[in-house]
């Protein structure tokens, strides 16, 4: 990410605008992406008289990530809230929790979080100073019926430009202990052993930074008995049908939700007489629906306006995924964006296999 920060003129101290621009972003799990789609979204925090308040440009984010950003909004540029004055070798108390919310994407709530760090000489050759100590904090986290409790210690090193006293390079790695808590049926334990580092760097012109082309990486979604992909800033939603998964689109620009849902689909959808029927069930005529071969196997495709409201659109594929049953993948969007859609709608499409989960 690129920060940017400036002062607010004749207010009181510490009130300050704080930009931070997401150029890149990816998240990988156990080798599979969860990329959270940051790329290219503009979060702002405007700090006065101590409260904050953040929002976002370019692009939208889950209430989630929105709590977990404001967390971080004394925790830009890498920065850590080091005493005005200290001496070689002397270990002091700093404030972390901003600095867990920043390098740890937690499922819970942090507390009990407790750093301590030693200022250690400068390095002969590049002549930063080096602070290093341990990292202490407890997360609470509820899997259904199941409360865990996690512990990390984690050791903390961290590289310093002592004329500005930016930090260069933060490095946490350590252990984290979980154990399940209380009297709860089902118990779990055990131990993750983790490594995080950040690193800061000064840009001579930031405008150069923020010009590029977000990079959306695929992420793999795995529902419904299929497989496919799609890229990440597609941000999945809560549905209340159990056999429909929806994504808005979070880039907001044009609108678009893509919407994959199975169906019950005793008939052949690839016969001419299914295709009229198909097309006379959205109030289109038989033109814009067509049979296509699907990577299911036999099927069709459409795009039309919806019957519902007229001024929204929607363009999609049906496509065979077991004996009696249907899957439906379908990108919905005001009726000018439609058609934009169409493209990225046949890739993610492309995409699709059958899977256990």
């Amino acid at each position: 990410w690129l920060d940017m920060a400036k002062s607010v003129a004749g207010a009181a101290e510490g009130d300050y605008d704080e930009h931070r621009t997401y150029v890149d972003s990816q998240t990988v799990d156990q080798g599979r992406n969860r990329d959270s789609g940051f790329a290219g979204m503009v979060v702002v925090h405007e700090i006065r008289n101590r409260r904050v308040q953040t929002s976002l440009q370019r692009r939208v984010a889950p209430m989630k990530a929105l709590d977990r950003l404001q967390a971080q909004a004394d925790f830009n540029h890498v920065w850590l809230p080091l005493p005005k004055a200290a001496r070689i070798g002397e270990a002091f108390e700093v404030k972390a929790t901003a600095m867990v919310a920043t390098l740890f994407d937690l499922d819970g709530k942090a507390r009990d979080v407790s750093a301590t760090l030693t200022l250690r000489g400068p390095d002969p050759k590049s002549g930063r100073l080096r602070l290093d100590g341990v990292l202490t904090f407890l997360e609470e986290v509820k899997a259904g019926p199941v409360s865990m409790e996690a512990r990390y210690a984690l050791d903390v090193v961290a590289e310093l430009d002592p004329a500005d006293r930016r930090i260069v390079t933060l490095t946490v790695k350590g252990k984290t202990t979980v154990s399940g808590v209380g009297d709860a049926a089902g118990k779990a334990s055990g131990e993750v052993v983790s490594e995080t580092t950040i690193t800061a760097k000064r840009v001579a012109d930031p405008a150069t930074w923020k010009a590029p082309t977000p990079k959306f990486r695929d992420n793999v979604h795995r529902e419904l008995g299929a497989e496919f992909r799609a890229p990440s800033y597609w941000m999945q939603f809560e549905s209340e049908d159990p056999a429909t998964r929806r994504y808005a689109d979070s880039r907001g620009e044009a609108g678009g939700t893509l919407i994959v849902q199975t169906v019950d689909e005793p008939n052949d959808i690839g016969t001419p007489e299914y295709l009229k029927a198909f097309a006379a069930a959205l109030g289109v005529d038989d033109k814009s629906v067509k049979s296509a071969t699907t990577p299911l196997g036999k099927g069709l495709t459409f795009r039309c306006p919806m019957k519902e409201d007229p001024k929204m659109g929607i363009a999609g594929r049906m496509m065979t995924l077991s004996k009696g049953r249907a899957l439906v993948v379908k990108i919905a969007a005001p009726a000018e964006n439609v058609a934009g859609y169409q493209a990225e709608l046949d890739r993610i499409a492309g995409t699709f296999k059958r899977s256990a989960k």
